[in-house]
């Protein structure tokens, strides 16, 4: 399932999936396990896993994650928050393909009423994460490679 900021994503022209074949080490982990437990903003995040050699991948890798985490957990939804990452979702940090905060910055996968989604979901630099929320980074064997 999709929801109008994945359909958004896909329909951009700058969503150039590439057509290689390439083998990409993936990590999963919480702000908290980071070093934010009270939550942090992504530039924030992202200094914190450059640090650990973890880095953003490309906007693809959210398709490709969906197609192979089948068994998600699904969330809580009655302790989900307007404007927060929903509860028992994993974001996947990409680089995103415009600054402009009024357009998707990438995906996050959910697991809800049975349904497996691929979800776009728009934040700027400001927003904070909360300690919980779920993020996939890119673990490079030559960081030099990583967006």
């Amino acid at each position: 399932m999709l929801n109008a900021y994945a359909e958004e994503l896909f329909a951009d022209e700058r969503f150039d999936p590439t057509s290689s074949k390439q083998s990409i080490v993936t990590v999963e982990l919480s702000a908290a396990d980071l070093g934010f437990p009270d939550g942090a903003t992504m530039p924030e995040l992202l200094a914190r896993a450059h640090a650990a050699e973890l880095h953003a991948g490309p906007l693809e890798l959210g398709v490709y994650l969906r197609l192979h985490l089948l068994d998600q957990p699904a969330g809580d939804l009655a302790s989900e928050v307007r404007h927060q990452a929903p509860n028992g979702s994993i974001t996947v940090v990409s680089s995103p393909l415009t600054d402009d905060p009024d357009f998707p910055k990438g995906f996050y996968l959910r697991r809800m009423d049975g349904k497996l989604w691929l979800r776009g979901y728009r934040a700027d630099d400001q927003h904070i994460w909360n300690g919980q929320d779920r993020f996939i980074f890119v673990k490079a064997k030559d960081p030099s490679s990583c967006l």
